[in-house]
């Protein structure tokens, strides 16, 4: 060997030495990046998987992960130009087409999320988790068969596939299936999901069967679970509502209330028990509130009306009934029947109303 080959083969060695040094010096920063998104500490995840990919920009699971950091941030601009590099770099990754699918998803791009689902699945012909994303985009453009479908395929594929029993129990509820959609939270409990939505989920299905005891248990297991969820405290409300539990509906109206300031629809139940127990200033004061936060608030309106006949005040009764029959025919109607204006009905200016002058 001349000492000009040697020379070369000096210097192609130095230079293989130099990038094993840098693909290690990246392995460690995506490792750590590993670490740091498992501690949700997203920041310093970023970092490290950008140090990776600037000492081997050919990391394609650098490129995935730094993706999927930008998708948990809902940065989904970002996400895709990541995932998509990582495809570039490995087009055999079925969790690349997945995850970038669920991504599209969540810009409502439903084609294109379609599409990489579809790859996804072509890749890896059995992915679980392809079919379960696959069936939500499904679902959302309303193609339920579709969506079914799919989520049988997850659950043949798995059968402890929890998060596939939870959706079928989503798409069952949505179509009014009862039922089917309880058997399905019920299973998906019993395989691992016991987060407050999950006992929220099981509740609403529970009320829609109008077991309320069953319900109470459900919102109150999720309440204990989650302090600040302000849903599960207005519908555990409900519960007690329909059970005629009122002092204690109103108690976690008043805690949702504190939690979720600006819902309306918080102020009105809290304003309906009110009125139920007698307490009419506290029931219009609820009512105001709610109009206060949306002032197309009907219901409100209506039973704004409903307190003042309860106190035989007719004309003002009848001036927030006209007020709500101008924001839906269907208050005309529904007073005509509703005992809580049987006190004002010889009225002449709820008779005007009846008549439909005014």
């Amino acid at each position: 060997m001349t000492p000009a080959e040697l020379a070369t083969d000096r210097e192609s060695l130095l230079a293989a030495a130099a990038k094993a040094k840098e693909i290690a010096r990246a392995i460690a920063c995506y490792n750590r990046g590993l670490e740091q998104s498992d501690r949700h500490d997203y920041a310093g995840a970023l970092r490290e998987y950008g140090q990776a990919i600037a000492l081997d920009p050919q990391y394609a699971s650098a490129y995935y992960n730094r993706g999927y950091v930008y998708h948990m941030l809902e940065d989904y601009p970002a996400a895709l130009a990541d995932i998509s590099r990582a495809i570039e770099l490995n087009p055999g990754d079925a969790e690349a087409y997945s995850i970038r699918g669920l991504t599209y998803a969540c810009l409502q791009d439903y084609a294109a999320a379609l599409a990489d689902y579809g790859r996804a699945l072509a890749v890896r012909p059995n992915f679980p988790g392809a079919y379960l994303n696959r069936a939500t985009s499904y679902f959302r453009l309303k193609d339920y068969p579709a969506a079914l479908q799919d989520l049988a395929r997850a659950m043949e594929l798995d059968p402890t596939y929890a998060y596939a029993y939870r959706n079928r129990g989503n798409l069952h509820f949505a179509l009014k299936d009862y039922p089917a959609a309880l058997a399905d939270y019920e299973r998906a409990i019993e395989l691992g999901l016991q987060g407050a939505d999950d006992f929220c989920r099981r509740g609403h299905t529970h009320y829609a069967l109008k077991d309320y005891a069953a319900a109470l248990a459900d919102f109150g297991r999720a309440t204990e679970l989650d302090p600040q969820d302000a849903d599960a405290f207005h519908h555990r409300g409900d519960a007690c509502f329909k059970l005629q539990d009122y002092a204690a509906a109103l108690a976690d109206y008043s805690r949702a209330i504190e939690l979720k300031l600006q819902d309306p629809g918080l102020y009105l139940m809290r304003g309906l028990i009110h009125s139920d127990l007698g307490d009419y200033a506290a029931a219009l004061a609820d009512y105001r509130q709610a109009l206060e936060i949306d002032p197309t608030y009907a219901d409100a309106v209506y039973n704004t009306a409903c307190t003042y006949a309860l106190q035989r005040e007719a004309a003002l009764a009848c001036d927030w009934l006209r007020r709500a029959i101008g924001m839906g025919e269907q208050y005309l109607e529904l007073c005509r029947t509703d005992s809580d204006f049987d006190l004002i009905r010889e009225a002449p200016e709820f008779q005007v109303l009846l008549g439909g002058g005014g």
